[in-house]
């Protein structure tokens, strides 16, 4: 139930969802007595889409959330583990084409990557099952072991927890497999956008890792305000901005997180 809820949550808040059945209505509305109210209705499904296409409020909204985590600019002496979250891949379609398949967020591999050379003595680990309502016979983890390998990282290094469907799963999980010690000094590596979720849900079960956000969707604060006309980017870009925050929202509604933006560093022991 833990992993149906947040998506039903989803399901029922996703403005494209409420958009669309908003037009379906007033469709529907043209059969009957009540066309004007349905023409109108229409027009205004029509306004919203032209402001979101226009005006930069997905670009803002993510921005928002990004600002709160900036890149590392100081990078520690000492590390002893390294968490990237999965996401980043498309297991479904890897099946199908026989091939490794990425998706935006492809970032937080790279990134990962970069961290496993410049820390050679940490210990790695990627947290990442299948995310789906279904089963699948591949694996985030599976999928990103190959890509990793292929790319020459010594993956023998790298812990794969494949059981985690959701960020809430991954740290209980992963503590199970490596039990990690209170003084040790862990970097977690996420999509900016997806950071405070993530860390939030950490420090929450007792894990006070290091933020080490990537994946940056947007310039910035007001460098953001870029007025544009495209239909698609400018609703996919809100689409991911809305179901960031709705997610953000229900892990402090359902208590899975104690603040909405917790510090990037752990308070001071």
């Amino acid at each position: 139930m833990s992993f149906v809820v947040p998506r039903l949550i989803w399901l029922a808040f996703n403005p494209m969802t409420i958009l669309l059945v908003l037009i379906c209505v007033a469709l529907l509305l043209q059969l009957t007595i009540w066309r004007r109210a349905g023409r109108r209705l229409l027009v205004f499904c029509a306004t919203i889409i032209v402001i979101l296409s226009v005006l930069p409020i997905g670009s803002l909204m993510l921005a928002a959330l990004e600002g709160q985590y900036p890149p590392m600019r100081r990078f520690p002496q000492r590390v002893d583990g390294i968490i990237v979250l999965g996401g980043a891949t498309q297991p479904l379609i890897a099946i199908v084409r026989n091939q490794t398949s990425v998706n935006d967020n492809a970032d937080r591999l790279l990134e990962f990557a970069a961290l496993a050379r410049r820390y050679p003595e940490a210990r790695l680990v990627f947290s990442g099952g299948y995310g789906g309502l279904g089963e699948s016979v591949l694996t985030q983890a599976d999928v990103v072991a190959r890509l990793l390998k292929e790319g020459g990282l010594d993956t023998s290094r790298i812990v794969f927890e494949a059981e985690a469907r959701n960020t809430n799963d991954s740290p209980r999980l992963i503590s199970e497999r490596i039990r990690p010690r209170p003084n040790e000094v862990w970097l977690l590596v996420t999509s900016a956008a997806h950071m405070a979720r993530s860390l939030g849900v950490f420090r929450k079960q007792g894990w006070n890792v290091i933020a080490y956000p990537c994946d940056y969707r947007t310039r910035g604060g007001m460098r953001s305000l870029t007025f544009r006309f495209d239909i698609s980017g400018g609703l996919h870009q809100f689409a991911q901005a809305s179901r960031a925050w709705t997610a953000l929202a229900a892990y402090y509604v359902m208590g899975r997180i104690n603040e909405l933006f917790p510090p990037a560093l752990p308070p001071a022991s």
